[in-house]
């Protein structure tokens, strides 16, 4: 017998307990309200969409009471079970319109952010980021529908964006570059305009989705409740479905956790640490695998709220830099580097440092994590440069860098300057070289005395 299954027999008990404690007005109607609020139990605790942490099994709560029984269900009963969260990534039937199918295009018309986020997952158009107001601001606030073009066969993805009020439009390709008309058909063999008189067959549609999905849609629930300046409890059994359930509970739950929606929260990384912040005020364990798959997220969580490495998020934070590279973008190794310099070396750290093979992370590294003398692969690393070659010599090194030094003998004014501030002495070996550039040995003769 499962343990759920001997919990339910003491189901009579528990009821004959609870209409004790009910005000007598209710008279008959006890036995039905309670037997309600008992289902209802037996749901949510099948279903699992109450955490460990936050559960009681039914004698626990004959112990506590029928109010605090009640508001409990009342609370919890339309919290998301994991598996509800998992199915509401999928658009139900209503959420999108299609508007065109054929063996090689998909064209539709989202109704809702999910919709958006599912079709336009692939692509960099701000409408289907999950944790953003940008859909509701372009379609439920300003009323600009969204068609996307979605190629089966090559991956390739287009989107136009019309506003029927104002006539006007805007075309763009999957890395949201916009795109001119002519060059839209020539890739796609569709007439934009074209396809806007084809979604317009659907205003009514249109319109009417975007009116039912104003009750409905987190994200624009949560904007309006953040402007107004109030909660809109009525709404919340939906925004506890989405991660942006974590801001609701900043501005309304500031300091106290919201148990409900945090396994919405937990599914995006920078939303779990803003909440583990601003609410948690502490670790949140069963977020944290989340949490480091983002290296922004991961840093953030590790200087706000651990205030101490966070091992988790390390590979994370190094893999993520690597990717980055890639692109030219640096920025995200020396967020690396911050936190290494916070909180000093951890495993991997060099490896990355060599596999990065970036000169100016590398002196970073030396100067802000290992504040000294690195290994000779990240020497290697940086004496492919001659200025990195001095900071490190007069930085972390603090002092000669005898297997370096050639390359200053053939060049006066790096000459003048490692012996000005890393020898800071007379450097008798380089003063041929110094003495055939005017300027370097008129400082060098100022600095030291000499006559070159």
């Amino acid at each position: 017998m499962r343990a759920h299954e001997i919990l339910f027999e003491s189901f009579p008990i528990a009821k004959k307990t609870f209409m004790s404690q009910m005000p007598d007005y209710l008279g008959d109607d006890k036995s039905t309200i309670v037997d309600a609020y008992l289902r209802m139990y037996r749901d949510i605790t099948k279903k699992n969409k109450i955490p460990p942490e936050h559960a009681k099994d039914i004698v626990g709560w004959t112990k506590a009471g029928w109010q605090e029984f009640q508001d409990h269900i009342d609370s919890w009963n339309n919290a998301p079970s994991k598996s509800e969260l998992k199915k509401a990534s999928t658009p139900a039937e209503g959420e999108s319109i299609n508007i065109h199918e054929d063996k090689n295009w998909l064209i539709v018309i989202p109704l809702t952010q999910n919709a958006s986020c599912f079709h336009g997952r692939e692509s960099n158009w701000c409408t289907t980021k999950r944790n953003q107001t940008h859909f509701s601001d372009y379609f439920l606030n300003n009323k600009v529908t969204l068609i996307y073009l979605l190629h089966k066969q090559d991956g390739s993805m287009y989107a136009i964006a019309y506003n029927n009020i104002d006539g006007e439009s805007e075309l763009f390709d999957k890395n949201d570059d916009e795109v001119m008309p002519d060059e839209f058909e020539q890739w796609t063999g569709f007439d934009p305009d074209k396809l806007i008189k084809l979604a317009q067959k659907h205003d009514d549609t249109i319109d009417t989705g975007r009116e039912t999905h104003k009750n409905t849609d987190p994200v624009y629930l949560v904007k309006n409740a953040i402007e107004a300046g109030e909660r809109d409890i009525p709404s919340e059994r939906y925004i506890m479905k989405h991660p942006l359930a974590g801001e609701y509970a900043q501005k309304f739950f500031s300091g106290k956790r919201w148990p409900q929606a945090e396994r919405a929260i937990a599914t995006h990384a920078r939303a779990a640490t803003s909440y583990a912040y601003g609410n948690i005020k502490g670790p949140w364990p069963e977020a944290e695998k989340v949490i480091a798959t983002s290296s922004p997220a991961s840093t953030t969580y590790a200087n706000e709220v651990l205030k101490d490495r966070f091992p988790l998020g390390e590979k994370g934070m190094m893999k993520r830099a690597l990717h980055s590279e890639s692109d030219n973008d640096w920025s995200d190794s020396y967020d690396v580097i911050s936190y290494a310099k916070r909180f000093g070396n951890f495993p991997g750290l060099e490896e990355f440092i060599i596999e990065l093979n970036n000169i100016d992370v590398a002196l970073a590294y030396a100067s802000d994590v290992i504040k000294g003398k690195v290994s000779p692969e990240v020497e290697k690393l940086i004496s492919k440069h001659i200025d990195a070659v001095m900071d490190y010599a007069k930085g972390p090194l603090g002092g000669r860098w005898p297997e370096r030094e050639k390359e200053f003998l053939t060049r006066p004014s790096y000459a003048l300057n490692y012996a000005r501030k890393v020898l800071k002495k007379r450097w008798p070996e380089a003063e041929a070289i110094i003495a055939t550039d005017e300027r370097a040995a008129h400082w060098y003769n100022k600095e030291f005395g000499t006559d070159l």
